[in-house]
Order: C-alpha cells, then structure tokens, then sequence
C-alpha cells in the first residue's frame, strides 16, 4: 500500500513537472504550424500579384512577343504551384472541400482574368479596347483580394491562440500590403497608357488612394522598433525609400500627371513595366526578410520549448530513483514553483493581471525561469500596447484625429444595417476652393486649417453624426434616426458653422463648405450605392454655387 501510495505521488509530482513544459511545446508546435500556414496565404497571395506586371506587358505589345510570353507563363506557373500547396496545406485544417473555400474562389477568379488577359493579348494591337483592358487588370487584381478574409482570419487566429503572434503577423501583413499596393499602382494607369489615352477620373482616384494606403503603411512600419535605422530591416525599408518611393512611385506620378489632361505620354507601358518593377525589389525583399524573421522567431521558440521540455523529461526520469524522503524537499523546491509558473504563464495568455509572486529558491534555474516570466510579462505589454497604437494609427486620420476613410465605413456599414426604421443618411462634406489657401498660404497652414475646419464640424455634429476624414479636403459624417427635416436642419447648421472665419497664426482665413446628403430608402441598393448618392448631391451643391447643401432626390 505504502508502495502504491508513494508511486501515486511520484506519478502526479511528475504529472505536475511535465504538463506545464509539455504544453508549452505543444503551443510552440501548433504556432509554428500556424506561422507556416500564414506564410503560405502571404507568399499565394504575392504570387498572384506578381503574375500582373508580365500580364499588363503582354496587353501592351503585339501579340507573338515569345520572351514577354514566356515569362507570363513562367509567372502563372509560379501562382499555380503556390496555390495548389496552400490548398494542400489548409483543406484538411478548414474541414471543407477547397472548392468552397476563398481559396477556390481565388482560383476561380484568377482564371477568369487569365481568360481576359488571353483575350485581349489575342486581339490586334490597334483593335484592343481600354475597357477590356481594364477589366482583366481588375479581374487579377480581384483574385489577390478572394485571399483576403482568409489572411485576416488567420492572423486573427494566430493572435487568439498566441497573443505574442499578433505584433508579428500584423507587420507580415502590413509589408506584404505594401509590396501589393505598390504592385497595383501600376496596373491603374496601364489601360490608358497602353492605348496612349487620358486617365478617367475613377483610374486617378484609385491612384491617389493606393498612394495613400502605401504612405499609411510605410509610417506604420516605420513605426515599429524592428524598423529602426540601425538594423537590416531598417537597412531595407531605407533602399525601399530610395528606389520605390523616390524612383518607382514617382515614374508613376509623372505618367499619371501626363494623362491627366492628354494621351501624350514620355513612355511606353513595356518602357514603364521595365523601369517600375525593379523598383519593387527593395518592397519584397523586406517582405521576404521580415516573413522569414517572423518564421525564424517562432521556429527558435519552438526549439527552445523542445530542448525544455528535453530536459524536464530528463529529471523526471532522474527524480523517479530518489528516495522517498526526497519527495517532500522535491515538492517544496521545484514543483511548486513550477505549477506558479505555470499559473503566471497561462494568466498571462489569458491577458489577466499576473499575480505577484515571491518565491525563495537557491536553485538558480527557478530564479531564472520567474526572472524570464517577469521579462516576459514586461514584453506582452508592451506588445498589447503596440496593437493598441497600431489600431489607432490604422483606423485614425494622422493630421486631424478623425476616424479616416476605411473606418468610416466600417462604422457607417454597422449603423446603416442596424438603422431603426431604416433612417440612416451619409454626408459628403468638402471645403471650398481649399487648393487656393494651399497655393497663397503654403500646406502648413492649410494643414492647421483642416485640422481646425474637423474641430468645428465635429464639434457641430455632437451626437448627431460621426465625422470623418475621407480625403484630403474631403470628409464624411453618417447619421442615424433623422428625418428630412432633421437631416437638411443639420446640414445648415454644418454650412453655417463654417461661416466664421478662423484665427489661424496672424491671420483670419474664411473657408466654406458644400455638402450632399443621401438618405437610405427602400430602393437603395446598399452601401456603395449610398455613397455615389450622396457624391452627386454633392456635385449639385457645388453647381449651385457652392457654402450650401443638396439632398439627393433619387
């Protein structure tokens, strides 16, 4: 009995001494698994992107170009192999066929711009349409983006399941979003330059708007303290400054400033493919050497869980010929303290306050293991914190503090499904002639105006409406629960608000505002369409003179 009695208690002591370390293998093994399979979405979804600069060459020159035409192949064959591997990699782990998965509908999507792609390449150069053009350069662009809410869910997995993944998959994604972005830049202004044809309006907007969204990832990285200018990282984003964004994005700038007014253009789009994709090498190799750091991080986690657990493994063994007397001295001095570790690691996952802990141990190794839980509790915080900032930065105008364009319409798209008797109404609101203060009074003050101009008009809207900053003298508000009264009552008191000048510096500057409102109806389509609604009541206000407001009248 005796005997019994003290194996039982040898076998729960090794019990409590094995279970910590061992899951902490098993979650080091499941998040460099999770790591692998995010890599995977992140280098399919690269790429497909990657297909398109060979594919806007092809529709660009005659067809039976054989080296264009080869590496176009070359390129799909590359899109393919990283497709079928994500598809092997993730089917088993989603539980449904790939056929229902965003990755067949990426497939499916990719093909359907191969086709376009084939089909324009197959028609004489001078019969090509812009518009078919166009359509297979969005078609590929839409198969990058079926990828998507895959990543998204995936990182948001990883961060669910490991909260020190979230930093690292976050920046993945923010850097392999650049490289994209900056790919798709290009693609905007083929079409036109292909037929030698003035840019649409839309194509300058869609340009202004990746140029944007790549200056809101480049202030965020630049942000992160693996980016600091003393490392390899800091290294590569520097040369990505220097050959992407002052050569790539700005030969891009002058094509789009050349077919602003005209078709006249200084270079061919085989000319520009040639000079603009070099300079997205710098882009992917900080996409690549950030994704490989990201990988190697997890993968030394991994290794050092393993040589742990090899060693706890290995006292265990030990411990199993001690005598019976040394069991009460074992328990006080080591499995103790490890099931208090324990505990602090998994309140620490679980993101609650880690309870102070005061152990007494001559063994040093102990010492050791609560000085890294200490370090470790250290480092989620300010992990936690920099998720934080990293949210803000990315939901928030930098110049104003206002919600920016993508928040906006996250918020707007919730209220407007959960409007109470579909009373839900959008504002596009945009300063008068604001380029005139920006060319008399210099961008300095017409940044401080902005600023001053979004203080007033949210300060004017109180809880009536949100206000956003959706452009550079553009901004937004959405509305719940007014009527027509209510709504044109507001968007008086917006215009009238704007009426007293403003006492900026030494000066007093007078700014004014039009506005368009769109109200939701049975009869409107959704989101998107709310929006072009409220841009053309918009347009009327502008015709009428400007410092008023329209409502569209559908």
């Amino acid at each position: 009995m005796s005997a019994a009695l003290f194996a039982a208690a040898i076998t729960v002591v090794l019990g409590w001494m094995l279970i910590p370390v061992a899951t902490a293998y098993v979650q080091a093994e499941r998040n460099f698994i999770g790591i692998q399979e995010y890599e995977a979405l992140l280098r399919a979804a690269n790429r497909i992107s990657a297909e398109r600069g060979p594919a806007n060459t092809m529709m660009s020159i005659a067809a039976g170009t054989d080296a264009a035409a080869a590496r176009l192949t070359a390129f799909r064959a590359a899109s393919d192999t990283a497709l079928g591997a994500l598809d092997a990699q993730l089917s088993g782990l989603l539980g449904v066929s790939s056929e229902s998965t965003a990755i067949a509908a990426s497939k499916a999507q990719l093909l359907r711009g191969r086709q376009l792609v084939d089909r324009v390449v197959a028609t004489p150069a001078a019969a090509r349409a812009r518009q078919d053009v166009a359509d297979a350069i969005n078609a590929m662009i839409d198969a990058v983006d079926e990828l998507e809410p895959l990543i998204t869910g995936k990182a948001r997995a990883l961060a669910e399941q490991e909260p020190a993944l979230a930093g690292l998959t976050l920046i993945a994604h923010a850097v392999s979003d650049l490289r994209e972005f900056a790919g798709r830049l290009a693609s905007y202004v083929v079409p036109a330059v292909a037929l030698r044809e003035k840019l649409k309006p839309e194509e300058i907007d869609a340009f202004h708007n990746a140029v944007g969204r790549l200056t809101q990832i480049d202030h965020i990285l630049h942000a992160h303290g693996n980016f600091a200018p003393d490392g390899l990282l800091g290294e590569l984003a520097q040369t990505a400054q220097t050959v992407y964004f002052d050569g790539g994005l700005a030969l891009v700038k002058t094509v789009v400033a050349e077919g602003r007014y005209s078709g006249d253009y200084s270079i061919s789009v085989e000319a520009l493919t040639d000079k603009y994709v070099p300079s997205l090498r710098p882009l992917e190799a900080l996409r690549t050497h950030y994704i490989n750091l990201m990988i190697e991080s997890v993968a030394t986690q991994r290794r050092a869980a393993f040589i742990k657990l090899a060693i706890v493994s290995t006292a265990v063994v030990a411990l199993v010929t001690l005598l019976a007397a040394l069991l009460h001295s074992l328990r006080l001095t080591v499995v103790k303290p490890l099931l208090t570790a324990r505990d602090a690691v998994v309140a620490m996952a679980d993101e609650r306050k880690r309870t102070a802990t005061n152990i007494t141990t001559e063994i040093a190794e102990i010492r050791s293991l609560f000085d890294s839980l200490d370090v470790l509790s250290v480092r989620l915080d300010e992990r936690r914190a920099l998720m934080a900032t990293l949210k803000k930065q990315a939901e928030s105008d930098p110049l104003t503090g206002l919600p920016n364009r993508s928040a906006f319409e996250v918020l707007a798209r919730t209220t407007m499904s959960q409007a109470r008797d579909g009373r839900f109404c959008i504002f596009y609101i945009d300063l008068d002639d604001f380029k005139i203060v920006n060319d008399t009074h210099g961008h300095h003050l017409g940044d401080a105006l902005l600023k001053a101009v979004a203080s007033r008009l949210w300060a004017c809207a109180g809880d009536h409406a949100a206000i956003a900053r959706i452009g550079g003298d553009e901004f937004a508000a959405c509305c719940e629960g007014l009527d027509a009264e209510a709504r044109q009552t507001l968007a008086r008191s917006l215009v009238d608000a704007l009426s007293t000048p403003f006492h900026l510096g030494n000066m007093n500057l007078s700014v004014s505002i039009s506005v368009g409102i769109a109200a939701l109806t049975p009869r409107t389509a959704g989101y998107d369409e709310l929006c072009r609604q409220a841009d053309m009541a918009l347009y009327q206000a502008k015709s009428a003179g400007r410092n008023t407001y329209r409502e569209f009248a559908g």
